[in-house]
This record gives structure tokens, C-alpha cells and sequence, in this order.
């Protein structure tokens, strides 16, 4: 619940509430960070499912949405990788090469899809030189300049993992630099759909055994409940866990950015600020790209919404897309130059000291305090991705307003950082420089918005 806002229980929650100080030894380099010989390299991958499709599918009467104009979409959208549904049989072969000359024309990187790769095998099978290359479909494909490598399944049961690691080991030989693509289970899914008991050991044991190239989930964590917004409590240890398993071993990570809505499921209708919040929820535990569930319409299932229309048209939630991918790719010279070092999960200083933060209290790795920053104060749950950079002694800092976007709060958020008198900002599409007021910063994040903020010395 909040309290009242008298002066005295404000000054006391905030006491209570600062994360906790730092030993003030860190010094930030002089000189306003310069990020902008990244911006080639340091590019965020911005993906999806699912590409555009042959037409009737399942004998459904949908049209065919394989054009140049639907890849030319894609990429003003800011897309620069896609991932195929439909197409992943001979029967499909004209549709997969025409979607590799559009992909390639529009820059983009296509991941395709073959019933060869994967058949949900429990043992591990024995493969011989040329499994894959005996596949005339893939040999045409196999060096097209839009070819990224192959989405191999979805969701798997730990069962499998020993099988598909073995795949992989045999495909990476016939397809070197080509990635083998999973996706994995989110942190609500049951123990019977784990194969394990805990998802620490899920996800533990994916790394371990299929040492994967980037680590790809889904959690979905807007929804209704009995007609009111929610979020699930899992929202937060779901990326925490993810972040923090695969930062041991170095490898990316992405979830997906859920668009479609469902009745079934209680996905509910999802405005611009609830697409946003997802994304800035992700770039808090320092993910390394974007995924959007769905790009064009699901053919099957009760799914309703995408990026695009069964005509293949733009729809309202592309436009949401491109301003959130637009943000994302405009950063991300500065955000992927940095390491994701952990988060602070900080409740807000308006709420009633016995209320519990489910989503809080699920992470089991938060951390309370950054060698850069002194203390965080904040009217409502905020978040403070806390990162190093890989190319320089920075320190950035992802600041995310945590609140459920259909409440509609806007965050007013203090921070006060040591060793630096200057601040380098990325919001949305500009970036800008400020000074510090005796090391304090001060924002007001609008629902679901978030900053990317770098302090230094002038």
C-alpha cells in the first residue's frame, strides 16, 4: 500500500530503503565516454518469430506473405535477424531460397528451419560425414550470404539435451559459423516440462552440456488477472537467473518481447509502454539483443496481434516496435561495451515497509550496492542494472522504471554516484551530458521508460 506523503515518513522510508554504500575508492576516467566507434560493431541483434510465410498453410487459406516489401517492413522496423516457422521441407524450397535473396536485399540475417536437424531424440545418434550435406536443399542454401544457421527446436525437455548436444558438435563440423539456434523454457514452466527440478538446474544444465552461443528463453510476464494487470512474480528471478548463469561462462543472452496477446493464457492486449517495459527489464540484466514474439500472425493456437496483419501489412504494435528497436540500436555503441556485473532491486520509498515486492523477493542474486554509485532513492520499484565496461574503467548504469505500465506511474529516481561530477545519458534516441549536483542524479521515468547512464569526470 503507499502512505501519505508527509515529509517525515518520506525522509525515514528513504533512509530505510538506500541500497547500501560503497567504500567510495572508484574514480571515473576523465572525459565523456565515446562509444561512437562501436556503433558498427556493437550492433544488438533484433529478431524474431516468426518470418514471413508461404501461403495456406495447414490448408488455412492464408495468404503469402514472401515478398521484398515484407523483408523491406522487417528492416525499417530495425529488424537484423528473423527466425522461420513454416518453411523447413522440400516441398518448402522455393519459398526458403526466395526468403534468402529478400533477407539478404534487406540486410537481414535469416535462421531457417530443417525437420533433419531435429527430430526429438532421447539417445544420441551417430552421424557420419555429409549427414547434413545430403540434404540438396541445404547444399543450396548452405553459403548464402543471409543464412545465420538454424532454429532447431523449442522449449526442450532436459531429456534431450545429451542428443542435441551431439548434433550440435556434428553440425558446427558441416555448418562452421553457423549457429544452432534453441529456445528454451521460461521459469513457470512445471518440473515434468523442465525434466529437472529447480530451473537453476535447467538452466545450469543447458549450459554445461550444450555450451550454447547465446542462451534464447521466453518469460512472459504482463498478463490479466480477473480483468486487473499483473505481473508474475517470476518476472525478474527468470532473467536474474538466466543473466547470471550465463555470465559465468560468458555467453549472451535474449528473451523475447511478448506482442501477441492471448485469452487462453491471459496475455493481455499490449500497449507501446508494456513492450518497452519488457525490453528494459531485459537490458537491466544486460541481455544482448532483442526477440518479439509475434512478428507475423501465429497460422495455428489463440493468438491474436503481431508486428504485421494476415495481409502482411504494419499494425499498430510494428510501430511500437520500431520506436523501441530505433532506442535499442541507437544505445547499444555504448550498452554492449559494457559487462553486466549485477542488479539492485530496489523497492520503492512510498510503499508501506511490511508490503513485500513478490518479483523482488524471488531473485536470489540482487545486489545492494556498485562501486560507482553511493546510494539509490526512488518513489516506486525501480531497477539499477549495474555494469563495467569491457573497453575502458566506465561504469554504466541501466535505470529502469519497474512498475506495472498499465498503472500508469511515473518513477522519480535519485542517484548519487561517487568519484564522477558529470554524466553521460542515453534516452530513447539522443544522448545527452549533464552535470552532477554533489554527485546526485535525478530522473523521472515515464511507465516502462528507462536510461542508460554513464558517470565520468570533466
Amino acid at each position: 500500500m503507499i502512505k501519505d506523503k508527509s515529509l517525515f515518513i518520506i525522509i525515514f522510508s528513504m533512509l530505510l530503503c538506500s541500497c547500501g554504500k560503497t567504500n567510495q575508492t572508484y574514480v571515473a576516467p576523465k572525459g565523456v565516454p565515446n562509444y561512437s566507434r562501436f556503433s558498427e560493431t556493437n550492433q544488438m541483434r533484433i529478431s524474431g518469430w516468426i518470418a514471413p510465410y508461404h501461403e495456406n498453410i495447414d490448408d488455412s487459406g492464408n495468404k503469402n506473405l514472401i515478398s521484398q516489401e515484407s523483408y523491406n517492413y522487417l528492416h525499417d522496423c530495425g529488424f537484423n535477424a528473423i527466425y522461420t516457422m513454416y518453411e523447413f521441407s522440400y516441398s518448402h524450397e522455393k519459398a526458403i531460397l526466395d526468403s534468402l535473396e529478400y533477407a539478404k536485399n534487406s540486410n537481414i540475417k535469416y535462421y531457417a528451419k530443417s525437420a533433419k536437424i531435429f527430430a526429438w531424440e532421447e539417445t544420441v545418434s551417430t552421424f557420419t560425414p555429409g549427414y547434413f550435406n545430403t540434404d540438396s536443399l541445404m547444399k543450396k542454401y548452405k553459403n548464402h550470404d543471409a543464412f545465420a544457421g538454424h532454429l532447431v527446436c523449442d522449449e526442450p525437455n532436459v531429456k534431450y539435451f545429451n542428443s542435441l548436444k551431439a548434433r550440435k558438435d556434428f553440425y558446427e563440423t558441416e555448418f562452421p559459423g553457423k549457429e544452432f539456434y534453441i529456445n528454451l523454457l521460461p521459469s513457470y514452466a512445471s518440473k515434468d516440462q523442465l525434466g529437472v527440478s529447480t530451473y537453476e538446474e535447467y538452466i545450469n544444465q543447458y549450459i554445461n552440456i550444450i555450451n550454447p552461443r547465446v542462451l534464447s528463453f521466453d518469460h512472459y510476464s504482463l498478463s490479466n488477472v480477473g480483468g486487473l494487470p499483473n505481473c508474475k512474480p517470476d518476472a525478474l528471478y527468470n532473467r536474474e537467473t538466466v543473466a547470471y548463469l550465463a555470465s559465468q561462462k560468458q555467453i549472451p543472452y535474449m528473451n523475447f518481447t511478448l506482442v501477441s496477446s492471448s485469452s487462453a493464457e491471459k496475455r493481455r492486449m499490449m500497449q507501446e509502454a508494456d513492450l518497452r517495459w519488457q525490453v528494459m527489464c531485459d537490458l537491466a540484466y544486460g541481455t544482448s539483443g532483442i526477440q518479439y514474439f509475434c512478428v507475423f500472425p501465429v497460422i495455428e493456437g489463440d493468438f491474436k496481434n503481431a508486428l504485421f496483419d494476415e495481409d502482411g501489412k504494419p499494425t499498430i504494435f510494428y510501430n511500437y516496435a520500431k520506436n523501441i528497436n530505433n532506442m535499442c540500436l541507437y544505445m547499444d555503441e555504448a550498452f554492449m561495451s559494457f559487462q553486466w556485473v549485477g542488479t539492485i532491486t530496489k523497492k520503492g520509498d512510498l510503499y508501506e515497509p511490511d508490503v513485500g515486492i513478490p518479483a523482488f523477493d524471488y531473485c536470489k542474486h540482487s545486489i545492494t550496492s556498485h562501486d560507482a554509485l553511493y546510494t539509490v532513492k526512488s518513489d516506486y520499484n525501480t531497477l539499477v542494472g549495474c555494469f563495467n565496461s569491457k573497453v575502458d574503467n566506465y561504469r554504466g548504469y541501466m535505470i529502469t522504471n519497474f512498475e506495472d505500465p498499465a498503472l500508469d506511474i511515473t518513477d522519480n529516481v535519485e542517484l548519487t554516484f561517487t568519484g564522477a561530477d558529470h554524466v553521460l545519458i542515453y534516452h530513447g534516441t539522443t544522448k545527452n551530458t549533464m552535470p552532477l549536483n554533489n554527485g546526485k542524479l535525478t530522473l523521472n521515468l515515464n511507465p516502462g521508460d528507462g536510461v542508460f547512464a554513464i558517470p565520468y569526470n570533466q
